[in-house]
């Protein structure tokens, strides 16, 4: 591995000393061990608590008709993934959608367009909202997955879609090498996120607002 010099040590094998050196001396003071202390420190940011939204996609399902009264939304981004899925000419046999909550993009698709999707969602009253009401024209597997942590195994999907979900997660480009692990070495990945731009207006306002009474700015809007 190449590297930049820093006082005739390469910058990589300095990062990796002074790495050891840390980790051994909290290994040292009994605190916690060297792999414990290089995890937390590597560990990507946690900017939003999954426990917390899940329990929040849990509430907001179990709340049957005002959920459904708020699904066009999803409804209308899943199908347009689902059009995206068909500009590309072949048939599937198994794709995954990674946060499907209540089967947005399964009301989309048909038996033309693959054999089998496997709805993955975190939240089980959200995946499980429309099980006994909603008849899908494919094969539907429920499974109960956080999507920031993808367990699939290697090779084994034709396609991964997701819908509204990723601007969730804390280690996107984690997700993403996990699933891209998990596709055939010519599969196809769709997804549809909320971009920085979104709810501008509201965003503003709530800045504009910290500023006047507080002087400075607060994360309230995400995206």
């Amino acid at each position: 591995m190449t590297g930049f010099l820093l006082r005739g040590l390469r910058w990589p094998l300095l990062n990796t000393l002074s790495r050891r050196a840390t980790a051994s001396r909290y290994y040292s003071s009994g605190k916690e061990s060297a792999r414990e202390y290089l995890d937390k420190t590597t560990a990507p940011f946690q900017v939003f608590d999954r426990k917390a939204k899940r329990m929040q996609r849990d509430r907001a399902a179990s709340r049957v008709i005002d959920s459904r009264e708020v699904d066009y939304l999803k409804d209308e981004v899943a199908r347009r993934v689902a059009d995206r899925l068909l500009d590309i000419k072949r048939r599937y046999h198994t794709v995954v959608e990674i946060g499907s909550g209540c089967g947005h993009l399964a009301k989309a698709v048909d038996d033309d367009m693959m054999d089998k999707l496997i709805m993955c969602e975190m939240s089980p009253v959200s995946l499980n909202r429309d099980v006994n009401e909603q008849k899908y024209d494919v094969d539907v597997e429920r499974r109960v997955m956080d999507e920031e942590f993808p367990e699939f195994p290697e090779e084994s999907l034709d396609a991964v879609v997701s819908s509204l979900s990723m601007h969730w997660v804390n280690d996107l480009p984690g997700m993403m090498i996990q699933l891209r692990k998990a596709m055939v070495p010519d599969g196809v990945f769709i997804g549809a996120m909320f971009g920085g731009d979104s709810l501008f207006e509201l965003r503003t306002s709530l800045q504009l607002a910290d500023i006047e009474r507080d002087g400075g700015i607060a994360a309230r809007i995400s995206p």
